[in-house]
C-alpha cells in the first residue's frame, strides 16, 4: 500500500498499469537459495513482474538471495517483506541495498519492520524496547543513506556519520498492522506492507492513516492508494499451503480483535479465527509459543 505520488515523475499510476504489473508472488524464504533463484528466473519467464521474500531468523539471507537472482534476471522487481530491523544496522542494510542497485538498478523494493518478540527476543536474544520509535529512527537513518547519500544522525538508538558513494534512491516500505504504523509509513517511507489485514480495514482505517502521515510530512500530494498486498495460497497444494501458514505465530496465535480493535472486521473474524486456531491444524505442542509472546508480539505495531 503506497501513496499515489511516491513514484518518480513520468511513471504510471496504479489505475493506468495492467493488473499483471501490480500483482506479484511471495516466495518461501526458507527454501534453498539456489531453488529460490530458479523460481525467480522462472517467474520472470512466465511474465511475473515482482517477487517478494521475507527474512526468517534462521533461513538464508534474503538480500543475498535477491542479489543472486538479480544477475540471473533482467526486469523482474525484487522485494523484501520484510527484513527485521533490530538484528541489522541500518547502514549495513543500506550497503546491501546499494549492491543490489549496482546489480539491478531500480528493481529492489526494500521492506523493513521490527518483526515481533518471538523472533527478536526469543531467537536473537535482543531487547525490543519501543518498537515504533525504533522503527522511526531506523527508517530515518536508512532513508538518509539511500536517498541523500549522507547520514549525520545522533539519536536514541543510532549514532551514525557516513557517506555512500552513490544514491540508489531505493523505495523503502515498512511493515504495518495498526494505524500508528500506517501513519509512520506515510510520514517517512514509500509505502506500507500489511499482514492479514481485512480489506475493509485497509481501505477505511489503514489508508487514511497512511495519507495523514504523508500529509503531515508534506512529502506527497495524496489522492489514492497505489497498491495493497494480500496473500493467499493457491494451486493444487492449497490445503497443504494453509497448513504451512498455520505454523506461523503471527497467523494462528494472534487475535483479530487485538490486531484490529478499531474496526468491526476484528469482531467479525473472531468466530472464524477461534474455529481455525482450535482445529486439527494447530501447531504441534513443541511449537506452541509462550503465552507472554502470544500476548505481546502485537506491541511492535
Amino acid at each position: 500500500m503506497q501513496p499515489s505520488e511516491t513514484l518518480p515523475a513520468g511513471r504510471q499510476t496504479s489505475n493506468e498499469r495492467p493488473t499483471r504489473e501490480r500483482v506479484g508472488l511471495a516466495l518461501d524464504e526458507t527454501e534453498a537459495a539456489a531453488a529460490a533463484v530458479e523460481h525467480m528466473r522462472a517467474a520472470e519467464v512466465a511474465g511475473v513482474r515482482q517477487v517478494w521474500m521475507g527474512q526468517p531468523p534462521t533461513g538464508p539471507d534474503t538480500l543475498t538471495v535477491l542479489a543472486a537472482a538479480a544477475v540471473r534476471t533482467t526486469t523482474i522487481r525484487l522485494g523484501t517483506a520484510i527484513v527485521p530491523t533490530y538484528p541489522r544496522h541500518p547502514l549495513a542494510l543500506a550497503q546491501q541495498a546499494l549492491a543490489l542497485f549496482d546489480l539491478a538498478p531500480e528493481r529492489l523494493r526494500l521492506g523493513v519492520g521490527p518483526s515481533h518478540l518471538p523472533f527478536i527476543e526469543g531467537i536473537y536474544g535482543l531487547p525490543m524496547p519501543s518498537p515504533l520509535a525504533h522503527l522511526r529512527e531506523y527508517v530515518t537513518v536508512l532513508r538518509a543513506a539511500l536517498w541523500q547519500g549522507q547520514v549525520h544522525h545522533q539519536g536514541r538508538f543510532y549514532q551514525v556519520q557516513a557517506s555512500l558513494p552513490r544514491t540508489p534512491r531505493t523505495p523503502i516500505l515498512i511493515s504495518a498492522l495498526r494505524e500508528k504504523s500506517f501513519h509512520l509509513a506515510g510520514e517517512l517511507a514509500d509505502g506500507a506492507i500489511s499482514w492479514m489485514c481485512p480489506v475493509p480495514y485497509l481501505l477505511e482505517k489503514a489508508l487514511p492513516a497512511l495519507q495523514a502521515g504523508a500529509a503531515k510530512s508534506g512529502r506527497w500530494r495524496i489522492s489514492r492508494s497505489r497498491s495493497a498486498r494480500i496473500a493467499r495460497p493457491c494451486g493444487p497444494r492449497r490445503a497443504s499451503s494453509w497448513r504451512h501458514l498455520d505454523g506461523s505465530p503471527s497467523m494462528c496465535r494472534c487475535s483479530p480483535r487485538r490486531a484490529f480493535p478499531s474496526h468491526p472486521m476484528g469482531q467479525w473474524l473472531m468466530p472464524c479465527w477461534t474455529a481455525w486456531s482450535s482445529s486439527a491444524m494447530r501447531l504441534p505442542s513443541r511449537h506452541v509459543w509462550p503465552t507472554s509472546w502470544r500476548r505481546d508480539w502485537m506491541k511492535c505495531t
